[in-house]
């Protein structure tokens, strides 16, 4: 045997002991997990099974009033919507909150969502407003599934101390607005800070478990139910979506209108286009309770 062909059987067999096949995405959370330090922990939020019976599949939609769909991948989709909510969320802060200036992992998706939605770097909080809509919260206490807010936690580092813990043996209303600003607050600093580790890293722990979720419902289909329910509000988007949905069902200004896209296109890949209307369910059940309480400032 030639020393040429040796040599290029040697190269060879150098060249493969060395080849690293592709990443698969299960490797990749785990050694996302391994590395990762204090994240954006999900707030636990009750939910109202009983208002899925009620619930109603998607009416079809005319062509004209069809949203339409978005071909972003799902880690792009998973920054816009998160990013688009937090600059929701911060009209209801009762602080001033900062912004992103620059995304590296983003740039072009972060640029052109900036141009779309209020691009200041600070804003007017209108959370003070809170104040004006005690009354709202009357039958919060007996009916905490219907106020996803109640359940923002008032600590940074647990879920278990919520606003709804601290006021559920009270008989005072009056300070419950402003608990939830305190909360949104917090929730709003440790949204921030999965944004910009977002722009920083390209990934974040609870963009795993989106990502995963989407994953399932491709081979299992996720009923209507449930556990489903509970499994989606584990997702940092879909609750979100909860408190941002509550939260405007108090005012005349729809904050969340301008991600009505973004939620279709979040529902429609975890397959729960039907969590929308549980959502218009949560507010009509709670309309109809603070009515028949004769309060005629019902949201």
């Amino acid at each position: 045997m030639s020393k040429l062909l040796v040599l290029s059987i040697t190269l060879l067999i150098s060249s493969c002991s060395t080849y690293h096949p592709p990443e698969a995405f299960e490797a990749k959370m785990n050694r996302f997990s391994a590395r990762g330090g204090q994240k954006n922990t999900v707030p636990k939020i009750y939910t109202q099974p009983l208002l899925l019976k009620a619930s109603r599949a998607p009416a079809s939609i005319s062509p004209n009033q069809k949203i339409k769909p978005l071909n972003h991948s799902n880690r792009i989709l998973y920054f816009i919507g998160l990013y688009g909510q937090y600059k929701a969320l911060r009209n209801y802060a009762s602080a001033s909150t900062p912004i992103i200036k620059s995304c590296p992992h983003f740039h072009s998706s972060f640029i052109e969502e900036k141009s779309k939605i209020n691009s200041s770097e600070f804003i007017t909080p209108k959370g003070a407003e809170l104040e004006k809509i005690s009354n709202l919260y009357v039958n919060a206490k007996s009916n905490p599934g219907l106020f996803p807010e109640l359940h923002l936690p008032l600590k940074k580092t647990t879920v278990k101390d919520t606003v709804f813990a601290n006021i559920k043996n009270d008989r005072e209303i009056e300070m419950i607005p402003y608990q939830i600003q305190t909360a949104i607050n917090i929730h709003l600093e440790k949204t921030f800070g999965e944004i910009k580790e977002l722009c920083d890293s390209g990934t974040s722990s609870n963009y795993f478990i989106f990502e995963n979720l989407t994953r399932y419902q491709k081979k299992n289909k996720l009923k209507k139910d449930e556990a489903t329910l509970k499994a989606m509000l584990k997702t940092t988007l879909i609750s979100n979506m909860a408190i941002l949905t509550s939260l405007e069902a108090w005012s005349n200004k729809k904050y969340h209108r301008k991600l009505k896209q973004l939620n279709a296109e979040i529902t429609t890949r975890l397959k729960g286009a039907w969590f929308t209307d549980y959502l218009h369910q949560i507010v009509t059940k709670r309309r109809e309770i603070t009515l028949n309480g004769n309060n005629t400032n019902a949201p």
